[in-house]
């Protein structure tokens, strides 16, 4: 097993999904330092030639200075890692005890409840299994750090990708929640407006057909059908914009991906916290 550990000299780098730059176009970094932590391992599950392997891919942005303990604790217990061994476990662990437990106990796992199928079907791509992180920070909204997490999971024969994203406060050091930004009772409300957006962008996508102009005219099939609509939980909190983030299949039919939503906060402004 190979596992090294990289300090991040420049952190701030331009994220392929948002253009999160002030208004003269500079990209604004974050007021947080961070340092890396990278891990790249294969592993066999049996001495068997050609047995099936266990890729690990991860390079973690971590933070330094005031407040780091509690950011890189709580962000480490946030669902970045797959599966999220550290939020069943109280003791306290510096990033990189955290970073080689979850790489133990994710080998341990996998060996444990594959290595029996392999030997008795035989199936390698079903007991193949990777997961790769790949993470990355810039400054959002003011006082606020986005940490943007990709992610890639191959596990039983399945492929998944998605992002999570994590807004760190960068005057206390804790990570925002719904319920820091919105006031109490707006969810309802923010939730619809999620819903007009997506609705006027399917008008702009479909000249011919007739977009609909109410919840109860979406048709079967269409944005949250069968639930009312809410604000996503995955939200990055940029400088003009709140991007909501929904995974494939969440909302919608799985054929359109993983979907952000994208509302200038002026959209908003009767429902946001001071």
């Amino acid at each position: 097993m190979r596992l090294q550990y990289v300090t991040i000299i420049f952190f701030c780098l331009a994220v392929a999904f948002w253009g999160c730059k002030e208004s003269d176009g500079v990209w604004r970094p974050s007021a947080i330092e961070f340092e890396g932590i990278t891990v790249d391992t294969v592993v066999s599950l049996t001495a068997d030639a050609g047995a099936p392997e266990c890729i690990l891919k991860l390079e973690i942005k971590i933070a330094k200075g005031e407040h780091a303990q509690q950011i890189n604790d709580t962000l480490l217990r946030s669902g970045i890692l797959v599966p999220d061994y550290l939020s069943l476990d109280t003791m306290s662990l510096t990033p990189r005890e955290a970073v080689d437990y979850f790489v133990k106990e994710t080998l341990s796992d996998w060996r444990r409840f594959y290595t029996p199928i392999f030997k008795r079907e035989g199936n390698k791509e079903y007991a193949r299994q990777s997961f790769e992180l790949t993470t990355s920070v810039q400054g959002g909204r003011d006082g606020v750090t986005n940490y943007i997490a990709n992610i890639c999971i191959v596990s039983g024969g399945q492929n998944s990708e998605y992002r999570l994203v994590r807004n760190i406060d960068e005057h206390s050091g804790n990570l925002l929640s719904l319920n820091d930004v919105f006031i109490d009772g707006s969810e309802e409300a923010v939730g619809e407006e999620i819903l007009k957006h997506l609705m006027r962008r399917e008008d702009s996508s479909n000249k011919n057909e007739r977009a609909p102009t109410s919840i109860d005219e979406l048709p079967h099939g269409g944005f949250f059908a069968g639930r009312a609509p809410y604000p996503s939980q995955n939200f990055l909190l940029g400088n003009d914009t709140i991007t909501f983030i929904y995974g494939s299949g969440e909302i919608a039919d799985r054929q359109k991906g993983e979907i952000h939503v994208d509302i200038h906060y002026g959209k908003l402004r009767k429902w946001l916290k001071e």
